[in-house]
């Protein structure tokens, strides 16, 4: 499964890197926007992805900037998914119950923050 996850997110990473970054918002696979007509907090991810992958920070972050935690983790979990499927290494971050709840609150204001910036 671990070389499974880490071909898959490999795959993800060369196909944003060959598609044309595009600003177009015109089709959107977002449900949540095709039903309502309202942007979710995540509108936009997948275009700050391709400009991301492009170099184009400041696109991206035009885009959404919740890229830049976001893009975070999918490094940290690339790192993760190539040393178990190449060297078997396994390693888990640990927290502490304040730090998780920490993490928790801080990602749900900065979602929610978005998603008003978005509808504003």
């Amino acid at each position: 499964m671990d070389f499974i996850s880490f071909a898959s997110f490999l795959s993800i990473v060369l196909v944003a890197v060959v598609v044309t970054p595009f600003d177009s918002a015109d089709v959107t696979l977002c449900v949540i926007k095709n039903v309502t007509g309202l942007p979710c907090a995540g509108c936009g991810l997948t275009r700050a992805f391709v400009y991301l992958m492009h170099g184009n920070i400041q696109s991206a972050v035009k885009h959404n900037p919740l890229i830049i935690p976001v893009g975070l983790l999918l490094v940290l979990y690339f790192l993760r998914s190539a040393l178990l499927a190449i060297w078997r290494i396994e390693f888990d971050v640990k927290l502490s119950a304040i730090a998780r709840l920490t993490l928790i609150v801080a990602s749900g204001l900065a979602v929610l923050a978005v998603w008003l910036k978005k509808l504003g």
